[in-house]
């Protein structure tokens, strides 16, 4: 039954008791989370909660897993939740690929996977779930991680108390099925049925080439043994290291000289119980397009070359050196992330035939580094050859083209036109493999890229040893703006160096904006071809990355990487920057107009997926555009995108970019392995290329100062008095969404209580909303702070055909006017159980330097310096009491201090009082019409006992009339005061 595994992964959430919320309640009073996924072969269940409350949260989880409740009425409801979470994928091109792709596969593997209401609403579900959880929920198929701060003694009692009462097959030591059941193969060779090249429309205007060479294993039995073999020895690291190389001899250069591609990525795909797959993902160029299959022949030319050449040894035994040095100074990572990872890995392996101790210890590590060989002639013979001579004897790899439709058309002149049945997704099959033969490109006789000079060399010493107990120590200010901060913690030998550069000319305007994210695009392509002084890429894969960011305060740029030779790199980046930016104004750059034009293709393709993002996006994005400055709406940016040229990129570099690249920085942060006196890299940054310090800001640049726009006080009888409605588009399906934001003020105070009210709305309303009435998939209550401008927000997104907005507006005014005011009354004695939550989130210790720094460049950006910021918001919300927690409802979100602000996104086709073109709208594609937006005043007629949605004045003159929110730094006075 395709979906019943996704079902029974939505059943046991909810719960064992006659609560059936009573997981999600206490998740979130514990200031928790808690999710699960289903993949092809298992289900992984998993949550995350202060260490405090570890003990108490796996004695509830454990019930999970041995007497769920599967009674008629909640089967109903979380068909109903299944159904509204596939249509929430309708629009995604990456559901409807993986759908498609699917085709190529016997059954199982070509099942449909998430399930709806047409696969789940048959007779004889009930049943069919309790058999599903019969037969797979028991001991001997659980992997079981759990990760805390107690001893292992104590967690091992309490999870076998915990677990006791899950069910076990008689035969403890009866090995699980290597794959799903009911195959009808004899081997995993067999599961593969067709290998004809897909061509697929896009929905949000990509131009993906997918090429996966299929790995399956010998048989199923050798299946799992040859999995951690397989696992263990990563050949895929070594292929990309090669192939996935961005260098001037590599497959990307290649290809990106003849203007067929702008970048490519390659790596491990499919990784189950039958099969792995070695997968290259291309982003194509119009052109690469329209020559696909071109594109497809060199690159399995230089796969099969791969396999026929020398490998020099560097090539080997550099990728090795590189994974060894990334897994001895990696992050710590989530905690979370550790259990689901080492859970999914003991499912996979820990039953292998022979499996010794030892080998099931490295399970920690695998994925960390290759742990097979280490030699360069062991690696080449016992790790790399197989799978090239594997990949080079197959007749074609599995090929997928992704296009938008407009030009799909052009490629797939005399092929039949398919619709697949699940996301009605239009796709052809192109049977003329003999199409895929000889490339018209000639490869280089050497692939290999030259030995990589950014490798560190000896050991690499930290100068302080990672600490115990982690203590808090704020940056330290030099001088010029310039902060540092050394890592006492976490002995880490790496370094970071953010660099910002204030000007309000990066987003002042639509076409501010558009400009600064085409000389990013622009940057950021010339200099990753490893530019002439810059080797980009190589300095990547050593662990040296450089990024740079565009926004409402201006520009910045980051280097981060091992310390050893970060300030070479940091002196190369800022001179192959300057010297490119230098060109590009002097019109002595050859591939200038190029570079602007592949910028300005993947921008307008960006600009492009708001066209098909769901309503509950459109409406979060509205909010934003209404009440944050500077916002600009995608009509605005489109236009800017189409007016945006050569000579007026150069223009806006000459007068905003220049002036502030030949300066110092505004504002400037070295963190991490950093000397007492990092004279060094200062001098890499600044020095190297002639930067002049400054005491104030150039003449032509303003800083930039975000601003938020403040909803006006109101006392009507109706909670949400001021609308915001837009139409959704053809393109949305069922869908619409409402989205509910009440601003309630500023300051620590506020915050705490903005916050404590969410945590205790936000599972009362998916209780209620989702669970009780099945309004749809998303359903969220949450606290949104904007520079220092606190709300709380309810969204709600649904497909039901009797939920119009209004109908989901009213949901929500009853919740919030009964729901949770009655909860409040009842939740005395669970209050403290939140606030507890909440504090020991913001009081846990950063997991990592990066975390750490994070948090103090957060402060430092902003110019406040509140340096003890989470630990003081703590305080604040233990000092709330349910009395101010009462108060606050009364006042701020039903009374007369509140702030509302109603989005609607839907067709109106129901409303009386709205203009025909603005309904009319909503039967066109978004990208055929300008976003149409219409100010309305809902009042309540008494008549019909209904909300009228009524036009008022218009959109913009309201939005350019609100009051504008104190700046943060003037929020930050008044706190300090």
């Amino acid at each position: 039954i395709p979906g019943l595994a996704h079902l029974t992964e939505h059943m046991l959430f909810l719960g064992t008791g006659a609560n059936e919320n009573e997981w999600e309640n206490f998740i979130s009073s514990a200031g928790g989370n808690s999710n699960a996924f289903t993949e092809s072969e298992q289900t992984c269940y998993f949550f995350d909660v202060p260490a405090n409350r570890c003990i108490e949260t796996v004695e509830r989880f454990g019930a999970f897993f041995a007497s769920p409740r599967f009674t008629y009425d909640s089967v109903d409801r979380e068909i109903s939740a299944v159904d509204s979470e596939h249509a929430k994928n309708l629009r995604s091109d990456a559901f409807r690929t993986q759908q498609i792709q699917s085709l190529r596969y016997e059954a199982p593997y070509n099942n449909f996977g998430t399930g709806n209401r047409q696969t789940l609403m048959r007779p004889g579900i009930d049943s069919a779930l309790q058999q599903f959880f019969y037969e797979y929920y028991t001991g001997n198929n659980l992997a079981l991680v759990v990760s805390g701060s107690e001893s292992l003694d104590t967690l091992q009692q309490v999870v076998q108390s915990a677990f006791s009462n899950v069910r076990s097959i008689a035969h403890e030591k009866k090995k699980i099925q290597n794959s799903p059941p009911k195959r009808i193969m004899n081997s995993p060779q067999a599961m593969l049925k067709d290998r004809t090249p897909y061509l697929i429309e896009s929905l949000a205007g990509q131009r993906i080439l997918s090429i996966s060479w299929f790995l399956p294993y010998s048989s199923f039995d050798n299946a799992p043994n040859e999995r951690l073999v397989a696992t263990r020895a990563r050949a895929e690291l070594f292929i990309s290291h090669i192939m996935g190389h961005e260098g001037p001899r590599s497959l990307l250069a290649l290809l990106r000289n003849q203007s067929l591609v702008t970048g490519c990525a390659v790596g491990l795909g499919d990784d189950d119980s039958s099969h792995r797959s070695l997968d290259i993902r291309i982003l194509l160029t119009a052109k690469g397009l329209k020559e696909w299959d071109c594109v497809a022949a060199t690159c399995i030319e230089y796969m099969n070359k791969l396999a026929t050449v020398h490998w020099p040894d560097y090539c080997l035994t550099e990728p090795a050196a590189l994974a060894d040095l990334a897994f001895q100074w990696a992050d710590l990572p989530l905690t979370s992330n550790v259990a689901v990872n080492i859970a999914s890995n003991a499912n996979h392996f820990a039953r292998c035939v022979d499996q010794s101790p030892s080998a099931a210890c490295e399970l920690l590590a695998i994925g960390a580094k290759p742990l097979l060989v280490q030699k360069a002639a062991d690696i080449k013979r016992l790790v790399v050859d197989p799978v090239l001579e594997q990949c080079a004897s197959q007749i074609l790899p599995l090929i997928t083209v992704l296009a938008p439709s407009s030009e799909l058309e052009s490629i797939v002149i005399g092929l039949k036109r398919e619709i697949e049945p699940i996301y009605s997704t239009v796709f052809y099959r192109n049977k003329n493999i003999a199409l895929i033969k000889k490339s018209t490109i000639n490869l280089p006789e050497n692939l290999f890229p030259e030995p990589n000079r950014f490798i560190p060399e000896g050991i690499l010493r930290p100068r302080f040893s990672k600490r115990a107990t982690y203590i808090y120590k704020p940056p330290q200010y030099i001088h010029n703006q310039f902060w540092t901060k050394q890592d006492t913690n976490f002995g880490i030998p790496r370094a970071s160096v953010f660099a910002l550069y204030r000007t309000s000319h990066c987003a002042a305007t639509a076409s501010d904006l558009i400009l600064a994210r085409l000389w990013r695009s622009c940057v950021i392509d010339a200099l990753r071809d490893n530019y002439p002084g810059f080797e980009s890429y190589d300095a990547s894969l050593a662990g040296l990355d450089w990024g740079l960011a565009v926004g409402t305060r201006g520009f910045t740029l980051t280097c981060a990487g091992y310390d050893q030779k970060l300030d070479l790199f940091i002196s190369e980046l800022t001179k192959a920057l300057l010297h490119f930016t230098s060109d590009l104004i002097q019109n002595n750059h050859l591939d200038a107009q190029l570079l602007l034009d592949r910028a300005k293709d993947a921008l307008g393709r960006d600009l492009a997926r708001d066209d098909v993002a769901p309503p509950a996006s459109r409406a979060a994005s509205e909010l934003a555009l209404a009440l944050e400055i500077p916002r600009h709406n995608v009509d605005a940016m489109r236009q800017a995108l189409g007016e945006a040229t050569l000579p007026r990129l150069i223009e806006w570099i000459q007068s905003v970019i220049i002036p502030a690249l030949t300066t110092w920085p505004d504002t400037t942060f070295l963190a991490g392995n950093i000397a007492s006196n990092p004279s060094t890299l200062v001098n890499a940054l600044f020095d190297a290329t002639s930067i002049k310090k400054k005491n104030s800001l150039h003449a032509n640049n303003l800083a930039a100062t975000p601003r938020i726009r403040l909803m006006p006080m109101t006392n009507d009888d109706t909670l949400f008095p001021i609308v915001l409605a837009t139409p959704i588009s053809a393109d949305a399906g069922k869908n619409k969404a409402v989205l509910v934001s009440l601003q309630t003020g500023t300051g620590e105070k506020i915050k705490a209580l903005t916050m404590a009210l969410a945590s205790i709305a936000d599972p009362l309303f998916y209780e209620s909303l989702r669970t009780e009435q099945q309004l749809g998939y998303v359903i969220q209550c949450s606290a949104r702070s904007r520079e220092a401008v606190h709300s709380i927000v309810f969204l709600v997104q649904s497909n039901r055909p009797d939920a119009d907005a209004e109908f989901l507006t009213q949901r929500i005014e009853n919740f919030l006017s009964q729901t949770l005011a009655q909860a409040l009354v009842n939740q005395q004695t669970n209050v403290q159980s939140y606030i507890d939550g909440l504090a020991a989130n913001l009081l846990q210790k950063p997991q990592s330097f990066g975390e750490d720094v994070a948090r103090d460049w957060e402060e430092v950006v902003a110019e406040t310096y509140f340096w003890l910021r989470r630990q003081s918001l703590a305080q604040a919300i233990r000092k709330i009491t349910l009395s101010d927690l009462e108060n606050f409802y009364r006042n701020s979100i039903i009374g007369p201090t509140r702030r509302p602000l109603l989005i609607q996104v839907d067709d109106f086709s129901s409303s009386s009082f709205l203009p025909d073109d603005f309904k009319q709208a909503a039967l066109q594609p978004a990208s055929a019409q300008p976003r149409k937006r219409l100010l309305l005043r809902r009042q309540m007629n008494k008549l019909t006992q209904k909300s009228d949605l009524l036009p008022t004045s218009s959109y913009s003159a309201f939005i350019e009339s609100l009051e504008l929110a104190p700046t943060i730094v003037e929020a930050e006075e008044r706190r300090a005061k």
